[in-house]
């Protein structure tokens, strides 16, 4: 029996490395991962439900994108190039003859750019009384969507006449020119 105890100690000797091997190399890892996945699981599951609620709100904020991008295309004002300047001219002086006043000078500036449309101011000078500078600009509100009156001076030339002076300043609101819009 004394033979064979080399044999047991080497065994058993045998057995324990590999009982440390294994612990060292499987059991160990696998005991620090669980370790860690308990000190972040609360923390994952916070950043789930955030991004669940991220991925909601996206969704409600695209549709609501969809349903705003329709409603602009459904706008009856579609908006000019600043180019045609000359047209809008003439159509302002046409509306201006047609309601009786006298214009003695129609002045565009050079047009300037925002992200979404460009303005070009217009000033009108000329001659005609109360009734008929109010009648313009009543009409200019209803023929082009796309002005507005930005100031406005009547002067009177005396009590004796209803004529008076005018001048009126006009924004006339276009399409952005190329190199400005984004779309």
């Amino acid at each position: 029996m004394m033979r064979g105890w080399r044999i047991h100690v080497a065994g058993v000797t045998v057995c324990l490395a590999t009982t440390a091997l294994m612990y060292v190399f499987l059991i160990y890892p696998v005991v620090k991962m669980q370790e860690a996945y308990a000190r972040i699981a609360p923390t994952l599951s916070e950043k789930e439900e955030t991004l669940r609620t991220a991925r909601a709100s996206l969704t409600n904020l695209k549709t609501d994108l969809e349903q705003t991008s329709a409603a602009v295309l459904e706008l009856p004002l579609r908006l000019d190039s600043s180019s045609q300047v000359n047209s809008r001219l003439a159509r302002i002086a046409d509306l201006a003859d047609k309601t009786g006043l006298e214009l003695h000078a129609m002045q565009p500036k050079d047009p300037w750019g925002g992200d979404r449309y460009d303005m070009v101011p217009i000033t009108l000078t000329g001659q005609g009384d109360y009734r008929k500078v109010t009648g313009f600009i009543r009409e200019v509100h209803e023929q082009f969507a796309d002005i507005a009156v930005i100031d406005f001076s009547l002067t009177s030339q005396g009590m004796a006449t209803d004529q008076a002076q005018f001048g009126i300043g006009l924004a006339w609101y276009t399409m952005p020119t190329l190199g400005m819009a984004e779309n």
